[in-house]
């Protein structure tokens, strides 16, 4: 059984403005956006995320100036003394508690609207702030993280095909959660199984495209279940036709019927 997206919960009628809800990451989690462009085959959509709330010294850390001179290391120093005095800004801290986040739109909106969520792009949210210590003292330097949430930092814009975007966050959860009722019943299965389902789904899309007959996709698949170590078997369809390998090996067979 593939996976099927649920396209009757999908309107697909979506407004400059609106926020939305899209599943990502080969079904396996979802996000949201605000609609900002609108295509022929799906929206971009502006992205956001939680306002840095981190303080260096008592001062925000977006208005901290890190171009200061060298300082001297302090007395009773060891390389275990906090040189950063990073801390979390209370007001925000304070506005979070009072305004708790959640996937309904109107809170999305009203957190953009106080300033609690941002565009990644006006802030380093995903960045580190060490003390670089030389023999000439000590200053604070602030660094892009080398291990980032997905590899990377959080983009600012996406371009999601139509049918991705959900109204709300449960049609899109309900797609994530199909997908792991799939791949848990896909891992149930025995590597004999599993393997017939890949070429069964690799030869229902070559035949479709090239018309073959239920006849003849009979034959091809016939042959190809009849092989030894089924397991070990990889398919492909082009031009040349169906074609099958050992993976192992390099040079593909053309099925011939």
């Amino acid at each position: 059984m593939e996976i099927e997206y649920v396209e009757k919960l999908n309107p697909k009628n979506f407004e400059i403005g609106q926020i939305v809800f899209f599943v990502k990451d080969f079904n396996k989690a979802i996000d949201w956006g605000v609609v900002e462009e609108i295509y022929g085959d799906g929206y971009g959509l502006a992205l956001y995320e939680p306002v840095d709330d981190r303080m260096i010294e008592g001062i925000p850390i977006d208005e901290y100036n890190f171009n200061q001179k060298p300082r001297k290391l302090p007395k009773g120093w060891s390389w275990d003394t906090d040189l950063v005095h990073m801390t979390i800004n209370p007001d925000i801290a304070k506005q979070k508690e009072s305004e708790p986040y959640n996937y309904n739109p109107s809170t999305l909106q009203h957190l953009i609207d106080i300033g609690l969520l941002v565009r990644p792009h006006s802030q380093w949210l995903y960045s580190k702030v060490e003390a670089d210590i030389t023999k000439d003292g000590y200053s604070l330097v602030r660094k892009r993280k080398s291990q980032l949430i997905d590899g990377k930092e959080r983009p600012n814009f996406a371009i999601v095909p139509f049918h991705r975007i959900y109204s709300t966050a449960d049609e899109a959860q309900a797609i994530v959660d199909r997908t792991y009722i799939e791949l848990k019943r896909q891992s149930e299965l025995s590597d004999y199984d599993w393997s017939v389902e890949q070429i069964d789904k690799s030869l229902n899309h070559y035949c479709k495209i090239h018309s073959i007959n239920n006849k003849e996709k009979q034959a091809i698949r016939d042959f190809i279940l009849s092989q030894k170590d089924v397991e070990d078997i990889e398919v492909r369809g082009n031009g040349e036709g169906f074609q099958w390998k050992y993976w192992k090996n390099k040079r593909w067979n053309t099925v011939i019927i």
